[in-house]
């Protein structure tokens, strides 16, 4: 598999994603242009899968109303958070989230792009960069978030998601 099939695989999930978020007999410009530009940004901007998709999910949210609080920590108000609550769709510190919660790890690196992501115009959404561990962490927690708040998966991200692994897994193929 090349490069190729995981594009197409990637943005296969983007129009399942946005066919289920958008309402029948409703005009979803948003939806409709999240998912056109993101697919851009892909191909002729040549953006990060990762970066693209994890922008592509947290925007999506912000436009369903599930927008995560990224401000701060949502509990004691500190401009530090380090997890992010998925449940609750918030960042908090670690001492400051009820237990029990998914708390996945939160750097001030992907704060930021998360802070970018559902505050920025439309237009910039894809101007940013991430070093790969900080973009990883990033993926991680769109995704997880993503999936968790709309109750149920995507074949076409599992299918994007088995190809990437057959990538790294066969080193004659490029990534």
């Amino acid at each position: 598999m090349c490069i190729r099939d995981r594009l197409l695989a990637l943005c296969s999930y983007f129009a399942q994603a946005a066919e289920l978020l958008s309402q029948q007999d409703v005009n979803d410009g948003e939806v409709l242009s999240l998912t056109l530009n993101s697919i851009y940004a892909l191909c002729k901007l040549k953006r990060p899968q990762m970066l693209v998709k994890a922008a592509f999910e947290l925007r999506m949210m912000v436009i369903a109303g599930f927008s995560p609080m990224v401000d701060g920590c949502a509990v004691c108000g500190s401009e530090t958070p380090d997890r992010f609550d998925v449940a609750g769709g918030m960042a908090v510190c670690a001492g400051c989230s009820a237990p029990g919660s998914l708390r996945l790890p939160l750097s001030p690196a992907s704060l930021a792009a998360m802070q970018h992501i559902t505050t920025c115009e439309a237009k910039r959404l894809f101007s940013f960069n991430l070093l790969p561990e900080a973009l990883k962490e990033l993926s991680d927690i769109a995704e997880t978030y993503f999936l968790t708040q709309l109750e149920r998966g995507f074949y076409t991200l599992d299918f994007y998601k088995s190809l990437r692994l057959m990538a790294v897994h066969n080193p004659e193929n490029p990534q």
